[in-house]
């Protein structure tokens, strides 16, 4: 089952809208529209997931999933533990278990 068929349609509407080069600003006009304000409460919420999704996809996730990184440290046994994004450290035996690639 891939993702966009769990992803409700009106995230799919505001990821193709900021795909398209629209603003936030704009984005939240067009939806506002026909909506009662206790209805309308969600559109930031909606945007935000779609920006979240554009970043994943543009930029390969959250942190880079395929190296090389850095190293962060070195464990006393030797191991490298490599800064694989902001605040995200993770030791070359773990690597592949958490999905990243390395090379």
């Amino acid at each position: 089952m891939s993702d966009q068929s769990v992803m409700s349609p009106a995230r799919e509407r505001v990821y193709q809208m900021l795909r398209s080069g629209m603003s936030e600003r704009e984005i939240d006009i067009t939806l506002r529209r026909g909506r009662h304000k206790s209805e309308s409460g969600d559109i930031s919420q909606l945007i935000s997931l779609a920006k979240d999704r554009i970043v994943f996809e543009d930029e390969g996730g959250p942190v880079r999933w395929q190296g090389p990184w850095p190293v962060s440290y070195v464990r006393s046994t030797g191991e490298a533990v490599y800064r694989v994004g902001a605040g995200h450290d993770v030791p070359a035996s773990a690597l592949k278990a958490w999905g990243f690639r390395y090379g």
